[in-house]
């Protein structure tokens, strides 16, 4: 698949995923501002005479204005800006997705927020499909350099630009011309200011987040919150379907009914992997690490999901544990599968 893409013409970014992931988070936050704004406005209309300007139209608006940025300008420098401004924009788009999937364009249509849920789950698998699962290739770390270096050929390059410039170059492994990247990269002249770039920003205020990640009781933690979340989730949807069961005759009750049977099979399979992952700990602990991820997964793929279509954005906290959670997981098990690849410690010799 990547050799095909490179035949193409089409080498992946370094920085495609922080890009993306600014895209996303951006669309989110998006539209829990606008849903909460709304709300404590009173849902006001922009315009008069019979109109109504709907923010959908300035969501168009932006993602186009975040397009013609990318199509407009040379080298990385505009990627990280168009990535928050197309955000917005999509994040305005997809908020009003209940008006365009009901006769009666219902901007309360219960299952509108699983939607949007599903459609950024969606991005968010694919991205992990053309990023996650194979490593950047030589040519790709080439081209990524010849690119940082087209755009200091017309304003400069600064220190951090230039440097991560050359340690992509040294991933190249020496292919052909990267010997003239190199010498291109030594030409461009310093230029300390550059186009703010929002996605680096966002990362260098949260770096001590690393320290919670890395902490010794993160993971400990994250365990236990992952058999109480499970635990919660299951009463909290038996509890959910007895009130559906007492209440059939409802308009909503049968599509609620088959929410609440799907959410608690999803939580019944993350709550068996709980149980496995559990059992594992101490005999195969990246196993268990592994089955915990699974059980997080399960979550946020699948009960989430419904649990949004019942609860709408009260389950949002809910996402952002299950986040949270995969990430000590994540941190967890990198360095168990580092340590196990770590050579051994040659014999002393007496």
């Amino acid at each position: 698949m990547a050799g095909r893409m490179l035949r193409w013409g089409l080498p992946r970014d370094p920085r495609a995923v922080p890009h993306l992931l600014a895209f996303v988070v951006t669309a989110v936050a998006t539209v829990l501002v606008v849903r909460g704004a709304l709300a404590a406005t009173g849902y006001p209309q922009i315009g008069g005479g019979g109109l109504h300007v709907a923010h959908v139209l300035w969501g168009g608006l932006l993602m186009t204005v975040a397009i013609g940025t990318l199509l407009s300008f040379v080298g990385p420098v505009a990627r990280p800006l168009a990535a928050i401004v197309g955000g917005i924009g999509f994040g305005l788009f997809i908020d009003e997705v209940g008006k365009f999937v009901t006769a009666d364009t219902d901007y309360f249509y219960r299952p509108a927020v699983a939607i949007m849920y599903v459609v950024l789950v969606l991005l968010v698998l694919g991205m992990h499909w053309l990023h996650g699962r194979r490593p950047l290739q030589p040519a790709e770390y080439l081209a990524s350099a010849l690119d940082e270096a087209v755009a200091g050929v017309a304003g400069g390059l600064d220190d951090q630009r230039r440097d991560e410039a050359r340690q992509r170059l040294a991933l190249a492994g020496g292919l052909p011309g990267s010997a003239a990247v190199g010498d291109l990269l030594d030409q461009i002249p310093h230029d300390p200011s550059e186009l703010i770039d929002p996605t680096r920003a966002v990362a260098r205020r949260l770096r001590w987040l690393n320290r919670i990640w890395t902490a010794p009781m993160a993971l400990s933690l994250t365990k236990g919150l992952l058999v109480l979340q499970t635990l919660a989730t299951l009463v909290t949807l038996l509890v959910l379907g007895l009130i559906a069961l007492l209440e059939p005759g409802e308009q909503i009750a049968e599509a609620e009914s088959f929410a609440t049977a799907a959410s608690t099979a999803g939580a019944t399979a993350s709550a068996i992997c709980v149980i496995i992952g559990t059992l594992r700990r101490k005999r195969e602990p990246a196993s268990a690490l592994a089955w915990l991820q699974r059980a997080v997964l399960v979550d946020l793929l699948v009960t989430r999901v419904f649990a949004f279509a019942l609860e709408e954005f009260a389950a949002v906290p809910s996402v952002l544990l299950d986040l949270a959670m995969l990430t000590v997981l994540g941190v967890a098990q990198a360095r168990a599968q580092a340590s196990a690849v770590s050579p051994a410690a040659p014999p002393s010799s007496s």
